[in-house]
């Protein structure tokens, strides 16, 4: 909002250049419409003071325009003065209210445009504007004092040039790719004051017509994240020196158990066999959490990890259903161990201990109120009677343990005489919006 002086200021002025037009053009043109000058006047007082300086400027202009038809008492204007004015006073006032909406949608406008520049340069190293076809179309002052490159040098699409040219592609196919919304991509670009290629995050967002279906131009923000790839560079390395060094060790407790067996000792191999199995259930799991250098980790790609060493033999008689699942990495290693001794119960006792039982392995997720509910199943069939064991041993509490760490959890072990079944179920936390 403008000062009071301003607004004076800003008055004083419509009105007095208005009048002077009018008094200068009534010399030469002594019939001219006496109103004629007085409506530019009205609309820029309201469009750079507001409504309140329009306001005061058309009452001025209003009484000026009288003045000029007669300098008679008003109550001696005829008919055709009166209508004149009348008429002149609804027009302005209507070009009053014009102006003045006209003046808060462009005050709206801009404060929307600084705000959205305030928030994204925060965010981003700079902003770039380009054609429908990725075409520069304007300087970018940002992209000089990083590239080196000079307007018009990178006008059009010689931009590229500052590219690394293994991710120019990916910038070439935005034009196709952005009918679809805004994309996400990281290249890099050639850093003129270090003389080096840096990397960085490009989000293209179009802006489109006003039905909506062509795109017109695309803003494209620049992220600085060459600290973040060079740390993810250096985090995947010791990953896989750390898996490497893993296997080592996995390898080095598996010979000296073997190693450490007594002769003819059919209880002690029994016990080295379960304990392998639940060792290399968990250098499968730990394998995959490596691999996906995340905490989350795929559901469909550990369970057959994790049951791996039957497969082999017992592989057609084993089925596993489910779709990807990404879930946090002492879920996953819960569960790989769990499918271990399930499926090693199976082959003792259970469905896998004849030669037509079989063994179902499957997840589904529901959805609920708050979140997702995760149902796991273990499922034995056509194996011989079951029996419930009378009492609980170190397995069970390997079964009941999985998933644990997850909200709701539940794990329900049925002894049916049919077959043996299993469920776990947890509820996953609603996924955070970008």
């Amino acid at each position: 909002r403008l000062r009071l002086r301003t607004q004076i200021v800003i008055v004083a002025s419509c009105f007095a250049a208005a009048l002077a037009i009018r008094s200068i053009v009534g010399i030469w043109v002594p019939g001219v419409v006496p109103y004629a000058t007085f409506f530019p006047a009205i609309a820029l007082a309201a469009l750079l003071g507001g409504f309140w300086p329009g306001v005061v400027t058309w009452l001025l202009s209003v009484f000026a325009g009288l003045l000029f038809v007669t300098v008679e008492p008003f109550s001696q204007l005829t008919l055709a003065q009166a209508t004149s004015a009348s008429l002149f006073a609804f027009a302005a006032g209507v070009q009053l209210l014009i102006a003045s909406a006209f003046r808060d949608l462009l005050w709206r406008v801009w404060r929307s445009e600084a705000r959205y520049r305030a928030v994204v340069v925060d965010a981003a190293n700079f902003l770039s504007v380009f054609d429908s076809n990725g075409a520069c179309i304007e300087p970018q002052p940002s992209w000089e004092l990083l590239t080196g490159m000079q307007w018009p040098g990178y006008q059009g699409l010689a931009w590229l040039d500052a590219v690394h040219e293994e991710d120019r592609g990916k910038l070439r196919a935005l034009g196709t790719a952005l009918d679809g919304g805004s994309v996400t991509l990281e290249v890099r670009i050639w850093d003129k004051p270090l003389a080096n290629w840096r990397w960085f995050r490009v989000r293209a967002a179009p802006l489109r017509s006003v039905d909506g279906h062509a795109v017109i131009e695309w803003i494209g923000a620049l992220t600085d994240i060459s600290e973040r790839k060079a740390a993810q560079e250096r985090r995947e390395l010791l990953l896989e020196d750390m898996r490497h060094r893993a296997k080592n060790f996995l390898a080095i407790i598996h010979g000296l158990v073997k190693a450490s067996l007594p002769k003819n000792d059919a209880g002690a191999a029994a016990f080295a066999d379960t304990f392998l199995a639940r060792v290399r259930a968990l250098e499968a799991a730990g394998d995959l959490v490596m691999k996906a250098n995340a905490h989350d980790v795929d559901l469909a790609d550990v369970v057959p990890a994790a049951i791996s060493p039957f497969l082999a033999a017992y592989g057609p008689r084993i089925a596993v259903d489910g779709a990807s699942l990404l879930l946090a990495e002492a879920t996953v290693g819960g569960i790989a161990l769990a499918c271990n001794e399930l499926v090693t119960n199976a082959i003792k006792y259970g469905a896998l201990s004849n030669d037509r039982g079989k063994v179902t392995i499957r997840w589904r997720i529901n959805g609920i109120a708050g979140g997702e509910r995760v149902l796991f199943e273990f499922l034995e069939s056509g194996g011989p009677p079951v029996r419930p064991p009378t009492r609980e041993g170190f397995g069970s509490r390997i079964i009941r343990a999985a998933g644990r760490s997850e909200r709701d959890h539940s794990v329900t072990l049925d002894y049916k005489p049919e077959g043996f079944e299993c469920r776990l179920e947890f509820t996953l936390q609603p996924a955070a919006s970008n």
